[in-house]
């Protein structure tokens, strides 16, 4: 966590705290004059300072309520339309992109995400990393992965939480999954080539082997659980980098945006699409919550991504 965040995090916990201590103090003074006990000189005992501190609290109560029961749960499909000259013209490609399931053991928008994606019939679904918070989650995501279905594969790498947590744990097994770690898969879709490079968290430096086989026609996608690779992909030629990893900062506030992203550019890429060069990049902010947290979504809703891709001819 960089310097900044912390920062930016110290000044929300300040904050909450402050108003969550004021309105103890209110109730105090309140239940104090009730028996009788005099309170000297207290600005709590201003009408403006109580009713300030009350409603303050009220709604932060209300924002806690929301950010645990409501949002965690209120799953959104974003739909992205694209259009490229690496596929022949007319040409239509569906993709997904599934990132962050955090897996406790606890069923949540399993049934929900199944449903969309399905319905979709992509082509191809690409997974993003942290599969697992804890090993209890590993019949959940191996059930969700053996109903996904994709026409032509589902690939996936490894992020963070994989990598440094659940490193032999073999979350795959029994389903059709593909991981890539400085892997390569060049696949006829749809009559156009796709080349789907994949690096796990700890071998970036993968990277550019792994595109050198790509040839100047093919569709290129790179899969990396963070958005931090996307100065290096850009510089190789990458057409889609799909990432994850910051959650959209999972606990954001209106019109500011993310708190903590997690990741080297900090608030830059904090989710959404976003182009470098020539290089789109898609930050899904994922499904579940970053382990050792608190299990709260804030202005940060869990997402599941959509790319409809169009061939267009060449100008």
């Amino acid at each position: 966590m960089s310097l900044a965040e912390r920062l930016r995090l110290a000044i929300l916990l300040w904050f909450v705290l402050t108003i969550a201590i004021g309105q103890f103090i209110v109730v105090a003074v309140w239940i104090a004059e009730r028996l009788g006990k005099g309170v000297r000189n207290s600005q709590f005992t201003q009408p403006k300072v109580r009713l300030t501190f009350t409603l303050l609290f009220t709604l932060l109560a209300l924002c806690f309520f929301y950010a645990a029961f409501i949002e965690p749960n209120w799953l959104e499909l974003t739909e992205v339309d694209l259009s490229t000259t690496k596929l022949n013209e007319g040409t239509k490609l569906t993709l997904v992109q599934l990132s962050d399931l955090h897996s406790t053991g606890k069923e949540r928008l399993e049934k929900r995400l199944l449903s969309i994606v399905n319905s979709y019939r992509p082509d191809l679904i690409f997974l993003k990393g942290d599969y697992l918070n804890s090993h209890d989650g590993v019949p959940i995501v191996r059930k969700l992965l053996r109903r996904l279905k994709a026409k032509h594969g589902i690939f996936a790498v490894m992020g963070n939480w994989d990598v440094w947590y659940f490193a032999d744990v073999p979350v795959f097994e029994g389903t059709k999954v593909k991981v890539l770690d400085g892997d390569t898969v060049r696949l006829k879709v749809n009559g156009c080539w796709v080349y789907i490079a994949g690096v796990s968290v700890e071998n970036e430096g993968a990277l550019e082997q792994s595109l050198r086989k790509r040839r100047p026609t093919d569709f290129a996608v790179l899969l990396y659980h963070s958005p931090d690779l996307i100065e290096d992909a850009s510089r190789l030629g990458v057409d889609l980098y799909l990432s994850g990893h910051t959650h959209g900062g999972q606990v954001a506030l209106p019109f500011y945006g993310a708190i903590i992203t997690l990741s080297r550019y900090g608030k830059r890429f904090e989710r959404g699409l976003h182009q470098v060069g020539n290089t789109l990049m898609y930050v899904n902010r994922g499904i579940g919550f970053e382990g050792g947290f608190l299990p709260l979504r804030f202005c940060s809703r869990p997402e599941v991504t959509v790319f409809r891709i169009d061939g267009i001819a060449a100008e």
